[in-house]
């Protein structure tokens, strides 16, 4: 007989010796043990008759248990010993229910209600079984053993038997438990089951094995939720029905989805649809976009997307429980160039350098520009230079933005290009070289842009200014030019000659000759008056201390100015000059203009148990002991195994009269496997017996063979090896220390199909009753594609432009990943675990994605949003009307920019000056004066900058005059020249005689050579640009003729001649004493006086 079991498991077997000649046979086990658990495991209880046989005359049956409890389905067995009177020979045993003594029953395995279900046994030694399969609950009765002997009424029938009591199992379990809470689960029985084990499932799968019937949660989670049943060990398959617990938690799992998920172009419809777990369910969603509430419902729909909407949407779910938000999904809308303007750099003077730049906000970003001068392609790019500017390149100028959505062109901007003065020239009026030059005026004129702003007159003998102003009136002859200036340089003009008083009457102006005979006939009349008063004074001699008085009266400033001419007369009298009279020098105005096989027992168990049942019936027997392991020498010994050294303290002997003799060993390990017999030593030193061949004993250790590593999807078969077969063992698995399930001796595997990566850890096996005994780990590596790959940003919190940020993918694979690429949208950026920008900038902003990939795969993570804030860009002001600026009309100056966040603080300044907030500026009634550079300054948090447009307002002419230059004598020429002031400047003048129905001349002069008395009359001018035309004042262009004038002076000059020696002769002949003479000087001198 050979005996394994597993290392540590404590055996236990019976034997029968019939005779004491040395041989000896094996009956089959004595079933003792009646136990809901799995009978054909020896232990527990062990229940034996006497060892020298039935004594007396007595029936009786005994029952090792008197009422047994049996799970529904399961097999159990019941069994005991009986004696009877010795006279009487039994002829047929078998069991009943409800057993009545001394009343007749069926044979249970005739019953029909147990049709194939019966298996009884007996034996010599009066022991009996029954076994019952698949109990059943209408099998609750009493079972009694009945004996029927050879004699007639010689029966009996053991009362009151066993009573068998069946029970099926129930999950009682709270029907519903708020998540946080405690929920206790109870495997009902309606009887006491022996000693059972409970295993708990949750939706079908092992959860845990517990000693105790309950199963605690606590705290209870959202995961506890399932079907729950339970299963007594051994019984596994029958399970009792899934008993569901409810867990009520709020919304977990929130995650919102876009439909479509593609690229969003503007004008498109968007669904957004928010998903979450929460019990009860949800009824209660809310958008928001930021932190601003946009929308209610499981679903929210944009139907006509617009750039605006793009932004982070989350999900808020609620319940009675709580509420949960989810994630944010990024909305980026796609959508073709907006706000295109164009901002010009630098001021457009000619000679210098203008850079013009086109903004744009487009989704994606603008990448081809385009520039037009009016309806013509000049140029491309975002930004167009012009190196030298001239006044050619003045006009309008536009920039069209395009990208894969379309285009769009801003309005136009008008490049005014500014210059010195050129083409300055001065003209006189009257025309003319003049007799004296304080009566000619100067004028100067230019074109310049701006208009000029400053005239400052020079005469070529001086080095410093003699006047300023756009006229000036010479005091003296000699060559005169003007110097013209404006805010970009100046310019002078050719001199123009001015002269003295005339030489010869033929040079001798109108009026100037006129002024001069009147002096000249003024001072004869003096002259001859003053020679009568001499006259009569001397005739009055006599009176010589009468005094004389002079009437002054004459000589008043009222009636006889003294002017220039008296001044030039006095000093020539050499007379006193009155005081206080000073030539005077006057001055022009000066003015300035300027932005997973066998039952498991393991070593280091209780008891390993031999017995051997023996008969002798003339010897009495005073001991039985186990014998070692056999030695093969020809004088064998044999040591008594109890007092071996190897087995000190684990031997253990059982005997009783019944001639059951057990052997017991403990704590079984490898070096224990040898053969085992029993030894029987009699009172008779001769009478010894040894049963040979005895109890071979094999001791096993459980071993999980497993595969090395598994593909994910694949199948994968872990065996619970042993090195000898088990006796009907039940193996139960464990998954990381943990139970994971039990199977029985069929299924000493575990398969795991298909295999997932979560099945990747270490397993162990171990038997039913020995769960201490487990075997070592063995692991189990699944190899799969990349999973749970995200990608994180470093640092977290805002990014600000030309900071260094990291994007960080991580991934679980097995092998690990190797290979990241980076992509951002839908093109490739890089490669690496990390992708770093060192210096970030605006246009790195988008959704970014890693894609991990190893040997069995491939994995895109979600993609996470780059947001890069940074101070405003692209400045650009446009002005609206595009078109020209015309003075009175409304003009509105509009600031846009780039910047994240988008600005918000606008400040305006014309030059140094702030003259307006907000993104517009508004001039309502435009003026000349509004002309000027404009700065739009645009701010956020992160910084400033400026944008610059010029203002030119456009006006039609203003301060039209004509100058004349020439002299209007017979033979000579005219020039009269028109100046104006207007913008764009004046191009256009024509001249006109009044009283004459057409123009006689065009152009900036007019000239009229060869004068004759015809060109005599009044001359004016019509200026005219795109905006309206102005006339000047009229001007006299007079024919003189001036004999007449010359002749009349030579006749007035005789007659005072004349006068002169004639008062001069009288003078002498009546002349006075020296005090008369002074008194007549004081007569002069007070009358010089009294002029002031």
């Amino acid at each position: 007989m050979t005996l394994k079991a597993c290392s540590g498991v404590v055996p236990d077997c019976h034997g029968v010796t019939q005779n004491g000649s040395g041989s000896s046979s094996v009956t089959s086990p004595a079933l003792v043990l009646v136990e809901t658990t799995n009978e054909s495991v020896c232990g527990g209880t062990v229940f034996s008759t006497k060892m020298n046989g039935a004594s007396g005359t007595e029936w009786s049956v005994k029952y090792n248990q008197q009422e047994i409890c049996a799970l529904k389905g399961s097999p159990v067995s019941m069994s005991g010993s009986y004696t009877h009177p010795e006279n009487l020979t039994v002829r047929v045993t078998f069991w009943v229910i409800d057993p009545v003594q001394g009343k007749q029953s069926t044979d249970l395995s005739m019953h029909s209600d147990y049709s194939g279900r019966v298996e009884t046994l007996t034996d010599e030694q009066k022991h009996f079984s029954l076994r019952l399969r698949e109990v059943m609950k209408k099998d609750e009765h009493p079972y009694g053993f009945t004996i029927i002997t050879n004699e007639v009424m010689q029966e009996y029938i053991g009362t009151p038997g066993v009573r068998l009591r069946v029970t099926d199992l129930q999950v009682e379990a709270p029907g519903e438990v708020t998540e946080g809470g405690t929920a206790v689960l109870t495997c009902k029985t309606t009887c006491s089951l022996t000693d059972p084990t409970f295993i708990w499932y949750k939706n079908g799968r092992p959860l845990t094995t517990k000693t105790n019937n309950q199963l605690h949660l606590q705290p209870v989670s959202s995961e506890d939720a399932g079907g729950y049943s339970c299963a007594v060990g051994g019984y596994q398959h029958l399970r009792s029905t899934d008993q569901n617990l409810r867990v009520r938690y709020p919304p977990k799992n929130v995650a919102a989805s876009i439909s479509p998920s593609n690229e969003i172009v503007e004008g498109s419809s968007v669904t957004l649809t928010c998903s979450s777990d929460g019990n009860p369910p949800v009824k209660i969603y809310t958008w928001f976009k930021g932190s601003t509430s946009v929308g209610k419902g499981d679903t929210y729909t944009i139907p006509n997307i617009r750039s605006e909407h793009s932004g982070g949407y989350t999900c808020q779910s609620r319940n009675e429980h709580g509420e949960g938000r989810s994630t944010t999904v990024w909305i980026n809308v796609l959508y073709p160039p907006k706000k295109v303007s164009v901002s010009i750099s630098g001021k457009a003077v000619e000679g210098s350098s203008v850079t013009l730049t086109c903004s744009s906000d487009g989704n994606p970003p603008v990448r081809i520009y385009t520039w037009f001068k009016g309806s013509t392609s000049v140029a491309n790019g975002d930004t167009y230079n012009i190196p030298n500017i001239r006044s050619e390149h003045s006009g309008e100028y536009t920039c069209q933005g395009r990208n894969e959505h379309g285009e769009r062109r801003s309005t136009a901007v008008q490049i005014n290009v500014q210059y010195p003065p050129k083409n300055v020239s001065v003209s006189t009026s009257p025309p003319g070289q003049t007799v004296q030059s304080s009566l000619v005026t100067l004028t100067c004129s230019s074109d310049a842009n701006p208009p000029v702003e400053s005239y400052t007159w020079f005469i070529e003998s001086r080095s410093s200014p003699v006047g300023s102003g756009h006229s000036y009136s010479p005091l003296q002859s000699g060559s005169y030019y003007c110097k013209a200036q404006n805010e970009h340089g100046a310019k002078t003009s050719p001199p123009i000659v001015v002269k003295g008083p005339p030489q010869d009457h033929h040079r001798a102006g109108g009026h100037s000759v006129i002024l001069y005979v009147a002096l000249g006939v003024g001072l004869c009349v003096v002259v001859v008056l003053l020679s009568v008063v001499f006259y009569r004074r001397n005739r009055n001699t006599r009176n010589t201390n009468e005094e004389y008085y002079v009437n002054a009266s004459a000589l008043h400033p009222h009636h006889n100015p003294f002017n220039a001419d008296d001044y030039e007369n006095t000093k020539k009298a050499d007379l006193p000059v009155p005081p206080h009279f000073e030539d005077s020098t006057s001055t022009g105005d000066y003015e300035n203009t300027r932005q997973e096989t066998g039952l498991s027992v393991l070593p280091h168990d209780d008891d390993s148990s031999s017995a051997y049942n023996y008969v002798n019936a003339t010897k009495e027997v005073w001991k039985c002991g186990g014998v070692g392991k056999e030695d093969k020498d020809k004088n064998p010994t044999w040591p008594d195994m109890s007092k071996h050294p190897d087995y000190s303290g684990r031997v253990e002997y059982l005997g009783d009269k019944q001639k059951l003799c057990s052997l017991k060993l403990n704590n079984v390990a490898t070096n224990d496997q040898h053969m085992y017999t029993l030894r029987i030593k009699t009172n008779d030193e001769k009478q010894k017996y040894l049963g040979r061949p005895g109890v071979t004993l094999t001791v096993t250790e459980l071993h999980v063979e497993a595969p090395g590593e598994v593909t994910e999807g694949g199948t994968a078969v872990l065996t619970c090896r042993t090195t000898c077969s088990l006796t009907d063992p039940t193996f139960i698995w464990y998954r990381n220390g943990r139970p994971l399930t039990t199977k029985t001796i069929k299924y000493n595997q575990l398969h795991l199909q298909p295999v997932s990566s979560e099945d990747a850890d270490s397993y162990s096996c171990a038997v039913g009753g020995y769960q201490h005994l487990r075997s070592t780990d063995q692991t189990l590596r699944v190899r799969y594609p990349p999973k749970n790959v995200s990608v994180s940003i470093s640092p977290p919190g805002d990014i600000v432009e030309n900071s260094s940020v990291t994007l960080t993918c991580s991934s679980d694979a097995n092998p690990p990943v190797k290979v990241y690429t980076w992509f951002k949208g839908s093109t490739s950026v890089g490669n690496g675990k990390t992708y770093n920008f060192p210096n970030i900038r605006s246009e790195d902003s988008g959704g970014y994605t890693c894609q991990s990939r190893n040997d069995h795969g491939e994995r895109r993570s979600t993609a996470v949003r780059i947001n890069v804030l940074y101070p405003p860009k692209r400045v650009s002001v446009s002005v609206s009307p595009s078109g020209d600026i015309v003075e009175g009309s409304s003009v509105n100056l509009t600031c846009s920019s780039d910047g994240n966040p988008p600005v918000k603080i606008y400040t305006w300044f014309k030059g140094s000056t702030p003259v307006g907030n907000g993104d517009t500026y508004n001039i309502p009634n435009i003026r000349s004066e509004h002309s000027g550079e404009y700065t739009c300054q645009s701010r956020n948090k992160h910084g400033e900058r400026n944008s610059t447009v010029q203002i030119s307002v456009q006006y039609p002419p203003k301060k039209v005059s004509v100058s004349i230059s020439g002299e209007a004598v017979e033979g000579s020429s005219v020039n009269l020249t028109c100046s104006s002031d207007g913008n764009p400047p004046v191009k256009n003048y024509t001249w006109f005689k009044e009283g004459g129905a057409s123009p006689v001349g065009s152009g900036h002069s007019y000239s009229i050579i060869n004068i004759t008395a015809e060109h005599t009359g009044l001359y004016y001018c019509v200026a005219q640009n795109e905006h309206g035309a102005q006339r000047s004042v009229q001007v006299l262009v007079s024919f003189q003729d001036y004999l007449w004038i010359i002749y009349a002076a030579i006749a007035v000059a005789a007659v005072c001649g004349i006068a002169v020696i004639v008062a001069v002769l009288l003078w002498r002949r009546k002349k006075r004493p020296n005090e008369n003479m002074d008194l007549q000087i004081y007569a002069v001198s007070s009358s010089y006086q009294d002029l002031h």
